[in-house]
């Protein structure tokens, strides 16, 4: 009888803890959120709690070079910047701290809830920000926004913060690890830019970009003109950095993941992989040549580890495969397998060294869904945000346009920060 009683009281227990869980992940405003993490703190997991950890090794295959490991001059990877995928509960805690430690910078801001929308298809933004209204840290922080403007083109859309060319960069440092455990408190991580820069996207779920690709019925891609914006945009990603005094890029495989991986449903052309190969590897070979024209420029490009060694159909390795061949005989690029480039761009900064982190990201809004831990548990976008939580309340701000009919170059004037013009791109 005390046996069941006792059992009785367990289970009612568990249930309860269960409820409370379920009642704090269903809350819809950061309020809610706020009072989850509290029980389940970001800073309280060890990375024991971390699965599916890689067993590889990190290396530089740096052209002509050979193989290094650690952080070795010429830019080495660090061991601690070896890619981790965490276990959905993980990120779900670190997500609900950077939402808590974000609402807490923006609380600053008269009158912002920042509340997150139930299907969180962008973040709400003031629409009227006035300056006075920003702590004297954000607001140093947002003045640090910079905006590279193509020249001509289309107006922005009011769905979109920019057009299809241009160009954010905007300081930041990381809260969380490739291991997705805290940056220790002391010393500070050192601030580096963050470069938002639209891809192409013409081949992911909604593909919103192929119908500007491509032509015909049934429409197929136009390889041309898709190769071209891709060395256009390279052009621009390389001006910036250089314009920022800038003497490394980090960045990932450009473009070349989730926008164009069902490219093979609107063209099925792609369906051959092959195909899809050759399109990868002209891609890369755009890039290359623009690369050529910055020889003091380090270029390194972070690919996850493949899982094959010999299937151009495994995205990792059709993406490795691509960028070696077309690097080969370019001694400023360095390839990276199995590497985070956040936590690679942070220990740059921390190096004293001038890295500038690109983020291939969409048109729509900055940070895309980072809020919503289930989604995207593998985009470079989401995740940056998920681990920087500076970068999220300056994304909110920057977010802000959509509430505007100003374009981004006079709402980021607005912020107190910088617009540039880019140059006429010639091939």
């Amino acid at each position: 009888m005390i046996f069941t009683k006792i059992t009785f009281f367990i289970v009612w227990i568990l249930a309860c803890f269960n409820s409370n869980v379920r009642a704090c992940e269903m809350t819809e405003t950061i309020e809610g959120h706020e009072a989850c993490v509290k029980e389940t703190s970001a800073s309280s997991f060890s990375s024991s709690q971390v699965v599916d950890v890689p067993s590889n090794s990190i290396y530089l295959t740096t052209n002509g070079g050979g193989a290094s490991e650690g952080g070795a001059s010429g830019g080495g990877a660090p061991s601690s910047t070896k890619i981790v995928k965490p276990s959905s509960q993980v990120r779900r805690q670190v997500t609900l701290d950077t939402i808590r430690k974000t609402n807490n910078k923006l609380r600053e801001i008269k009158y912002s809830k920042f509340h997150l929308a139930v299907s969180l298809q962008h973040l709400s933004a003031p629409g009227d920000l006035k300056h006075r209204e920003l702590s004297r840290d954000l607001q140093n922080r947002i003045r640090t926004a910079t905006m590279y403007a193509q020249p001509g083109g289309e107006s922005r859309s009011r769905r979109d913060v920019l057009r299809r060319f241009d160009i954010v960069s905007i300081y930041t440092r990381m809260d969380y690890q490739a291991d997705w455990t805290p940056y220790p408190s002391s010393p500070q991580n050192i601030l580096f830019p963050v470069m938002y820069v639209a891809a192409p996207n013409i081949g992911d779920s909604r593909a919103s970009d192929f119908h500007d690709y491509s032509s015909g019925n049934p429409p197929r891609l136009n390889r041309g003109r898709y190769i071209g914006d891709m060395g256009k945009i390279f052009a621009n990603i390389l001006y910036a950095t250089q314009d920022q005094r800038r003497d490394e890029i980090v960045m990932t495989g450009f473009g070349l993941g989730a926008f164009i991986r069902h490219l093979g449903d609107k063209d099925s052309t792609y369906k051959d992989k092959e195909k899809l190969f050759h399109l990868v590897r002209d891609a890369a070979k755009a890039f290359m040549d623009e690369i050529k024209k910055y020889p003091n420029i380090q270029v390194h490009i972070c690919i996850p580890q493949p899982t094959t060694t010999h299937d151009i159909g495994n995205e990792a390795f059709r993406n490795l495969t691509a960028f070696r061949k077309a690097s080969s005989n370019i001694r400023n690029v360095h390839i990276h397998v199995d590497t985070d480039a956040a936590s690679f761009a942070q220990s740059l900064a921390n190096q004293s060294r001038n890295p500038i982190l690109i983020i291939a990201g969409n048109r729509h809004f900055f940070g895309n869904h980072w809020p919503d831990f289930e989604t995207a548990p593998k985009a470079q976008e989401e995740n940056l945000h998920r681990k920087a939580y500076e970068l999220c309340a300056t994304a909110y701000l920057l977010n802000g346009v959509l509430n505007t009919g100003d374009s981004m170059e006079t709402w980021i004037t607005h912020l107190q920060g910088t617009t540039k013009r880019l140059p006429q791109y010639r091939p």
